[in-house]
């Protein structure tokens, strides 16, 4: 399987922010989408498969640092893939938009935006949870 921005999508995927929504179908589409900031350099998108309400996946996003919760199914509480920033302390808290206000989440979980945009688009091209990394089960 391609992973990067110049794979192409085998469905036509929905994102949304807080803002608006998006409808995408290239790998550079994903990028751009997920490239968008608000205040204080932050954004929270939702993906998933046009007409389908899951599975779908939550990236949030803080400057170059990301956090990935895939849900499978309603009900299910999802699971976050697991963080692979060295630079970060492993116990610290690293502050993201999180519905719409802002809150922390643990470094645990935090990844490189890149590791986030594989995600988003192994999600687009397989339509489960992505195999970029390991994931924990909330």
């Amino acid at each position: 399987m391609v992973i990067g921005e110049s794979a192409t999508v085998r469905s036509v995927d929905t994102w949304s922010d807080y803002l608006r929504e998006w409808s995408v179908e290239t790998g550079s589409e994903i990028a751009a989408v997920l490239a968008r900031r608000h205040d204080r350099c932050v954004n929270e998108f939702w993906l998933f498969h046009t007409g389908k309400e899951f599975p779908r996946m939550a990236i949030n996003v803080a400057g170059d640092l990301a956090f990935v919760h895939y849900f499978p199914y309603d009900g299910h509480p999802g699971w976050r893939l697991l963080g692979q920033v060295a630079s970060l302390d492993p116990k610290g808290e690293t502050e993201f938009q999180i519905c719409g206000e802002y809150d922390t989440t643990p470094n645990a979980f935090v990844v490189p935006c890149r590791v986030a945009l594989e995600a988003a688009i192994a999600f687009s091209n397989d339509r489960r949870m992505p195999e970029v990394g390991e994931w924990y089960e909330l």
